[in-house]
């Protein structure tokens, strides 16, 4: 018999309602679909290993919780998306021990009102007491006390009762069935809950009782989950009205689970038990068009695709410039370029323009980063590179009169939050405190070990996304005027900054310089300067906006 590799659980839960979401042109935007007011909150968990070595192993929980988290934040229109799983340090908020599990749901459903969405999913092992009582099983679970150390469905529904959140889905994905592979948690399989009074509307299953289900060798995820995600991103919009709802999304999971375990030879078909109303079916996800300018195997050279997401910026540890912790939306994808700029490219520039050269400090010139620039030249440098390169300039005006076109392709400097969603890996970031690393001799360039002075371009390790010197080597110039603490008015989709410099003129810098402390290079460090100052500490990278053809 074929060696079965069951991935436990996957819990869903759905709630609907109004979505903030950024006025793209892009898809429908599903808050504008009645029923569909209020918030939208989703918690992933994936746990592939455990800490008591007795316990089973799985192989593609993670993947599981990523794929989804990846589905809700570019195609969901969700506000908050938290992705919890072993792969981050034990220490993390967003490690998926017994405590952290409880306490992000205890905080969304503190944060959440009656109307709003919540996604909660979990990948993991699922277990069942005598009394058929159900748990999901966290990583730091105690195989010798597992019902008390693990994490109770009651717990999840009763506080959603409390709360009186009606509007609720929950997805199952978990082998139905005593747990054969573990020797340490013998007890009933993961059962139907019934919750009479309970305040949801439905579980969709990834199997029935008696079956299993299965991690599928053809991809990267559990049968079930591979095809919640294809029906997500529009295989199950049924109607072609681009928004995919639980009914459709029901419809064509159970039919291909159930087709692809045949052909398999498998035991697994999907099963839902409605509780309650599905209040005018569920919008799930809206189904965008892929017509971005640039695929992943076509990028232009020396620049990495950097998808849509959401992020929590800022950090309540740092100095208090950081904080609010805040949730940011990138709405789309944008390009962003493998180095910081170099002298090299600058000195091109100075010589096609008639422009004065920078001092480069007698450290030399070629592939170091270049400095000396200011954020006006960069502006100036960045328009003459777009039309060098036939793209439509992004700035006008000059000095404090200069605004950009967001839409345009050209080159230009990345907003604050862009710098920050791409320094931490965007959409892949594993929540680091360095652009890459929890180490910062392996990523950057700072004082501690620069030799106070600047380093070629590219000769430490990259971040998730395939970016060198985040942090580090030489501070980057953003698009925004500078303001401190962040402005709690400030808008959740694709911020720009302050509208105005508050009269000090100043630019936001990011990512630290060689002659800053290690401390100061973090991911969340923030820095300001004057926009005509000059410094042996300050230069830049590109980005461009991803259009539509």
């Amino acid at each position: 018999m074929k060696k079965i590799f069951c991935i436990n659980l996957y819990i869903l839960l759905f709630f609907v309602c109004w979505i903030v979401f950024a006025e793209d042109t892009k898809g429908i935007l599903i808050k504008e679909i009645k029923g569909n007011e209020g918030r939208r909150w989703a918690v992933c968990i994936g746990i592939n290993d455990y800490w008591d070595d007795t316990i089973s192993d799985l192989k593609k929980a993670q993947n599981d919780a990523k794929g989804l988290s990846e589905i809700f934040n570019t195609r969901g229109q969700f506000d908050n998306v938290y992705t919890m799983t072993d792969d981050l340090d034990p220490k993390d908020k967003n490690y998926p021990s017994k405590f952290n599990i409880e306490a992000r749901i205890d905080y969304i459903i503190k944060m959440a009102q009656k109307n709003d969405l919540f996604i909660f999913a979990f990948s993991g092992h699922g277990i069942a007491d005598q009394e058929g009582k159900s748990y999901l099983v966290p990583a730091d679970v105690r195989p010798d006390n597992p019902f008390v150390t693990s994490c109770a469905l009651d717990y999840i529904v009763t506080r959603l009762k409390e709360k009186e959140i009606k509007k609720s889905l929950l997805f199952i994905d978990a082998c139905r069935e005593e747990m054969q592979q573990s020797k340490s948690l013998k007890s009933g399989g993961f059962s139907a809950p019934l919750y009479s009074k309970a305040e949801i509307a439905a579980i969709f299953y990834s199997t029935k009782a008696g079956w299993y289900s299965y991690e599928d060798k053809m991809s990267n995820y559990g049968i079930f989950t591979r095809f919640l995600i294809e029906g997500l991103k529009g295989k199950a919009n049924s109607d072609n009205n681009t928004i995919v709802s639980f009914s459709e999304l029901e419809i064509y999971a159970m039919r291909a689970v159930y087709d692809y375990a045949i052909e398999l030879d498998l035991r697994q078909c999907p099963y839902t038990k409605i509780y309650g109303e599905k209040f005018g079916d569920l919008a799930l996800t809206s189904v965008i068009p892929d017509t971005t300018i640039v695929k992943e195997g076509d990028l232009p050279e020396g620049m990495v695709l950097v998808k849509a997401g959401s992020f929590e910026m800022g950090s309540d540890k740092g100095n208090y410039i950081e904080k609010p912790v805040h949730t940011v939306r990138i709405t789309k994808d944008f390009l962003m370029g493998k180095y910081e700029v170099t002298f090299a490219e600058w000195d091109l520039f100075c010589t096609e323009t008639g422009t004065e050269k920078p001092e480069d400090n007698e450290w030399g010139r070629g592939n170091l980063p270049v400095i000396q620039v200011s954020w006006n030249e960069v502006v100036e440098y960045c328009n003459w590179k777009s039309k060098k390169e036939g793209l439509t300039p992004c700035y006008k005006g000059k000095w404090n009169t200069i605004t950009c076109d967001f839409s345009k392709d050209g080159y230009r400097l990345p907003t604050e939050a862009e710098w920050e969603y791409a320094a931490r890996g965007g959409n892949m970031g594993k929540n680091l405190l360095y652009p890459g690393s929890n180490n910062p001799d392996d990523v950057s360039w700072f004082l501690e070990n620069s030799g106070k002075r600047t380093a070629i371009v590219g000769t430490k390790k990259p971040n998730e996304l395939g970016l060198y010197d985040m942090s580090g080597n030489v501070r980057e110039w953003c698009w925004d005027w500078y303001w401190e603490p962040y402005d709690k008015k400030s808008p959740v989709s694709d911020p720009t900054g302050p509208v105005t410099d508050h009269g000090r003129g100043d630019r936001v810098v990011r990512g630290g310089s060689y002659f800053d402390q290690k401390e100061y290079i973090r991911c969340t460090s923030r820095y300001w300067g004057g926009q005509s100052a000059y410094s042996n500490s300050n230069g830049f990278r590109l980005v461009r906006t991803v259009s539509g053809k």
